[in-house]
């Protein structure tokens, strides 16, 4: 209810939101299409999602450093993405405390300016012994 009310709200209208079901038996593709329409999703910015339960829980633990995901239960993290793809923070968001934390922080981050980050110089592959020995030669050969 926290993320539905945080979803409606104007000044972050250009926020995204994507929630991952951590039971994508129970969470069927139509069980997950009423869950959004129970909640209102704009489809345009609220996507449910579901994947193999190995996947969901390598990328919360690995990724979003959520952890403390089983079938059982889990917590439930808010995480909050910058537009570098780095995490920005993260809240409770069954907490109403917690979510005005979480307001906050994504205020902060849809105010920044996105710097694309420059892509790594490629290094060239490796030469082997004969391509060495190519290259020597033509640098120790009289200019034509």
């Amino acid at each position: 209810q926290n993320i539905k009310y945080l979803s409606s709200l104007d000044e972050i209208a250009d926020a995204d939101w994507v929630s991952i079901s951590v039971d994508p038996a129970t969470d069927t593709l139509p069980v997950l299409a009423a869950k959004a329409k129970e909640l209102n999703a704009d489809p345009e910015r609220w996507y449910l999602c579901r994947g193999e339960f190995d996947d969901v829980r390598r990328i919360a633990h690995d990724y979003m450093k959520v952890g403390g995901v089983s079938l059982k239960g889990h917590n439930d993290f808010a995480v909050i993405i910058d537009k570098q793809g780095e995490i920005a923070g993260m809240f409770n968001a069954v907490s109403t405390n917690d979510s005005k934390k979480g307001l906050e922080i994504i205020k902060r981050e849809l105010a920044k300016e996105y710097v694309p980050k420059e892509e790594p110089k490629a290094t060239p592959p490796a030469m082997d012994e004969k391509q060495q020995n190519e290259v020597a030669t033509r640098m120790n050969a009289p200019a034509a």
